[in-house]
């Protein structure tokens, strides 16, 4: 298998991660400057009713004041998700809750087991909070929150619940090149070059909890007689593996004039996530409408899976104080 080392310098796209934050004492998760991690999607859970609530920091007329959250990592192998935010007690002395995790694949079968958090208990009936964090299920494309109180027998029944989900589409990005002779962009072509950038929409291949891009735009070729162009794209692992590559569609032309190519590169057939994508512009000689079949690059663009940023002042509490809060 082909491997390359590559430096890139990193988003400043930022989320708190539970697994660090949940080590920091509340004045240094307040203190402290946001920290990089790759986050593809955040989804807001807020269920409430009179006394208990599940949501975020804090709490204003018997509801919290921000929603928790389902936090999505991905990892070459699938998702991986946690459930962060804080119950909420209220006038319900003696009530003991939890927080449960439900997880289920693309086709809404359950897998594993429910991943619940603590027991927690009301001691009087002043508004009382606790931590939420839940690591859920591997592989999940949907996560059920269930919160849920316990009888006096035992036995644990729903007060309410909130479905989120995973993908499809789970971010985008720009790219453009700008080559002699050739163009990769979008739009109209003006000044020399593309009045717009090409996208890469990244999604979660149908069936699968694998990320693969896919590449929108124009391949633009002006004053380029006698030549082919094509695109080329290669597929990188979070390892900088290359896990796949493919040549696009070969357009040759004969004379000097503009022309304009769509495309739509669908067609990644790896079997693991794509964490970066290059995609290169290629040239070859025309030889009565067909490449000579010697091709060389004369620009390309490199694109990596998009972060997403987590809002500092209403996360990192969510998962913080053991203690009631204010």
């Amino acid at each position: 298998m082909k491997t390359r080392t590559k430096f890139f310098a990193k988003s400043n796209l930022t989320v708190f991660t539970p697994l660090l934050v949940a080590m920091l004492s509340p004045f240094q998760a307040f203190a402290m400057e946001a920290v990089t991690h790759t986050a593809q999607e955040i989804d807001d859970v807020l269920i409430t009713s009179p006394g208990i609530s599940f949501g975020g920091f804090g709490y204003v007329n018997g509801e919290p004041s921000f929603p928790g959250r389902v936090e999505w990592h991905q990892a070459w192998y699938g998702a991986n998700h946690y459930v962060v935010g804080t119950i909420h007690l209220e006038n319900t002395d003696g009530s003991c809750v939890r927080v449960r995790s439900t997880a289920f694949d693309e086709n809404g079968v359950e897998i594993g087991v429910p991943k619940d958090s603590g027991v927690e208990c009301a001691a009087g009936n002043e508004r009382q909070s606790f931590p939420v964090n839940i690591f859920g299920q591997t592989g999940a494309r949907e996560v059920k929150v269930l919160l849920q109180s316990q009888a006096v027998n035992g036995t644990w029944s729903t007060i309410g619940s909130q479905v989120v989900t995973y993908g499809p589409y789970i971010g985008n990005t720009a790219v453009s090149i700008s080559a002699p002779e050739f163009d990769f962009g979008a739009g109209a072509f003006r000044g020399g070059t593309a009045t717009e950038s090409a996208t890469v929409a990244w999604r979660l291949k149908s069936g699968t909890s694998i990320v693969e891009p896919v590449v929108t735009g124009t391949l633009y070729m002006r004053r380029a007689d006698d030549l082919c162009g094509r695109m080329y794209y290669e597929y990188f692992d979070i390892n900088n593996y290359l896990v796949d590559e493919r040549p696009g569609i070969t357009h040759c032309v004969n004379n000097d004039q503009l022309h304009e190519f769509a495309l739509n590169a669908d067609d990644f057939n790896g079997n693991q996530s794509v964490h970066e994508l290059t995609i290169s512009i290629q040239r070859s000689l025309n030889d009565n409408g067909a490449s000579t079949g010697n091709w060389t690059t004369v620009g390309s663009t490199t694109t990596i899976l998009p972060s997403v940023s987590v809002p500092v002042f209403t996360s990192p509490p969510i998962i913080l104080s053991p203690f009631p809060l204010p």
